[in-house]
């Protein structure tokens, strides 16, 4: 699972110059450790985002991994949602 959140990324990357001011959607299951493990480290790497979790599980990861997290109500507008990562 965690090799198919890194093989989502890599192409995902690199359509991107920068992460810092997006706001990305961050749905559940069982990859979504592996994708809170990784927005953690381009968080470091590209400059701070916003979160929106779409569940407890994400909203508690999230939050350990020290993330920005908001809402919809405050950020209706996503630039990416990831889910379904093993899919």
């Amino acid at each position: 699972q965690k090799g198919c959140v890194m093989f989502f990324f890599s192409p995902w990357l690199s359509t991107f110059s920068t992460f810092a001011g997006m706001t990305i959607g961050v749905g559940s299951g069982s990859t979504v450790v592996f994708v809170v493990e990784r927005l953690a480290a381009l968080s470091l790497q590209f400059g701070p985002f916003a979160c929106v979790p779409t569940s407890f599980q994400a909203l508690n990861l999230l939050v350990e991994a020290r993330l920005p997290v908001v809402s919809l109500d405050t950020h209706p507008v996503l630039d990416i949602a990831i889910d379904g990562a093993d899919e």
